[in-house]
């Protein structure tokens, strides 16, 4: 996911097989599906300010600003 946010390629999330997110107990896939939408509406890029993995899970942080 860190990849597909710096790269600006949110799309490849969308070959992800469903077992595979099964077994991350991928918290935010869905809503990354949304943002994909929006994005197509208004393009925006992204910036990866961090990921972190302080315990069993991983937290992404990143901002997304309107294409000057």
């Amino acid at each position: 996911m860190c990849r597909a946010v710096a790269e600006d390629d949110l799309p490849r999330s969308l070959d992800w097989p469903n077992d595979f997110l099964e077994a991350a107990k991928v918290d935010a896939y869905w809503q990354t599906i949304m943002l994909m939408g929006a994005l197509g509406h208004t393009p925006m890029t992204p910036d990866l300010i961090s990921y972190e993995a302080p315990t069993y899970f991983g937290m992404l942080v990143a901002s997304y600003a309107p294409h000057p």
